[in-house]
């Protein structure tokens, strides 16, 4: 068994043959590795797609976000030294390349350790939130968190406050949902820290995921919610107003 098939390698290992696959059959693929994909296909129009790379299965059965999302399985066969795609249903590679085999198995290693991922075009949805503020803004020392959500999900940011909040003059983390819809990011709340206020703000101790990372304490948000709904707005226009 070649030794990345049943480590946290294999995915990007996947992704790697996948984005390879496309390029040598000139198809228009980028990738992004966000908002629930992993790559964005161009034909008469843009698909995303969640590459799953797998030695067991040749069709995944858990797709969250379809049909949003189409699921593409790079199905590794080790008994023939190759490896083959398995489009879902709603991608536009399905038709073409169903069963078919995109590369040798230890040709394809290879090649991703000399050259291990493709250049990755994301989208950063609080970029033009961001410069809107600073030209506004008397502060200039602004730290900008944000969380973007796909799915149904129940918890609260980890970093704020953060390790490096002292250097700033404050943080404003913007919780995003994810408008599959139109498939972008929309404001639904932002919430403001004053770092000189910092010490005041309701603080709890962290849980145990959050000790493996480091983080010692985090910030109570239901009781900020509920003590500090001055520092909390829904709209951009309220935040720039606020900053100005």
């Amino acid at each position: 068994m070649n030794k990345f098939i049943d480590s946290q390698e294999k995915g990007v290992f996947g992704e790697f043959v996948y984005m390879d696959f496309c390029l040598k059959k000139k198809i228009n693929a980028v990738q992004v590795n966000q908002f629930g994909r992993d790559v964005e296909i161009f034909t008469h129009k843009k698909f995303n797609i969640d590459v799953k790379t797998s030695h067991k299965v040749k069709n995944w059965t858990n797709k969250k976000y379809r049909p949003y999302v189409s699921y593409d399985v790079v199905y590794i066969d080790e008994n023939d030294n190759s490896i083959y795609l398995y489009p879902d249903l709603n991608s536009p590679l399905r038709e073409l390349y169903y069963g078919h085999k995109i590369a040798n198995l230890d040709k394809a290693y290879k090649d991703y350790k000399c050259r291990p991922s493709f250049t990755k075009i994301q989208f950063n949805p609080i970029k033009n939130f961001k410069s809107m503020i600073l030209k506004q803004s008397t502060k200039k020392k602004i730290r900008f968190v944000y969380r973007v959500i796909t799915h149904e999900w129940k918890g609260y940011a980890d970093n704020i406050p953060g390790k490096n909040w002292k250097n700033f003059e404050a943080t404003i983390f913007f919780n995003l949902n994810f408008d599959w819809i139109n498939d972008t990011p929309i404001l639904d709340k932002a919430y403001v820290f004053i770092s000189n206020e910092m010490n005041e703000y309701p603080l709890q101790d962290a849980e145990k995921r959050q000790l493996n990372k480091g983080i010692e304490t985090v910030l109570n948000w239901e009781l900020f919610e509920k003590n500090y709904p001055n520092r909390i707005f829904s709209s951009l226009d309220e935040l720039i107003d606020f900053f100005s």
